[in-house]
C-alpha cells in the first residue's frame, strides 16, 4: 500500500473512531495525515498492511452490536429466570449498572439502550434472579415486594 493512501485511510479510520466514541487512543489514531505518512515511509510493507487491519479490527470490535431480547439472570435451582431489574430488595443496584454488568458478563464494553418490562405478579418462589451476580453483588434474596420488574430488552456495543 503506497504511503499517500496509507496515511488518507488512517485519517478515515480515526474519524470512524470517533464518529463511533470508540475511545482509542495512540499514535495510530489522529487525523494527521503528514504524521502517518512520515511513519509509513519508514515501516515495510507488512507492517503498514498490519496497522490498518489492526484499526480495522478495533473498530469492527468497537462498532458491533448485540441486542439480547428478554435477557436471563443466573441460574438457580436448574432454571435461568428473567433478569431483574435490581439486584436487591434495597433497590441499590438498579437498572443501568445490573445491563452494564450484563453485557460485560457477555463480553461487551457498555451498554447502549435497555427496555424495561411491566412489573409481574409470580409467587416469591418463582421471581426472576436478582441481577448479574458479580464480585460486587451475592445472591441475597430477590427484587423488592411481590412484583418485579425485568429487562425485555439489553442492546450491548463494543466487543471487549
Amino acid at each position: 500500500m503506497a504511503c499517500g493512501k496509507y496515511a488518507v485511510l488512517a485519517r478515515k479510520q480515526n474519524q470512524e473512531n470517533r464518529a463511533h466514541d470508540c475511545g482509542l487512543k495512540g499514535g495510530a489514531w489522529s487525523d494527521d495525515v503528514n504524521g502517518h505518512r512520515a511513519w509509513c515511509m519508514k515501516a515495510s510493507s507488512t507492517a503498514r498492511t498490519h496497522q490498518a487491519q489492526l484499526r480495522r479490527n478495533a473498530i469492527q470490535n468497537c462498532t458491533t452490536v448485540k441486542v439480547f431480547n428478554n435477557p436471563k439472570g443466573r441460574k438457580v435451582k436448574g432454571r435461568r429466570w428473567p433478569l431483574d431489574q435490581c439486584d436487591s430488595s434495597q433497590r441499590v443496584f438498579c437498572g443501568e449498572i445490573i445491563a452494564r454488568n450484563f453485557c460485560r458478563q457477555q463480553g461487551f464494553n457498555k451498554v447502549t439502550d435497555i427496555v424495561k418490562g411491566s412489573a409481574s405478579s409470580r409467587p416469591a418462589k418463582n421471581r426472576g434472579t436478582p441481577g448479574v451476580v458479580s464480585s460486587y453483588f451475592d445472591y441475597k434474596g430477590y427484587c423488592g415486594g411481590r412484583k418485579c420488574t425485568y429487562f425485555t430488552q439489553i442492546t450491548c456495543k463494543g466487543l471487549k
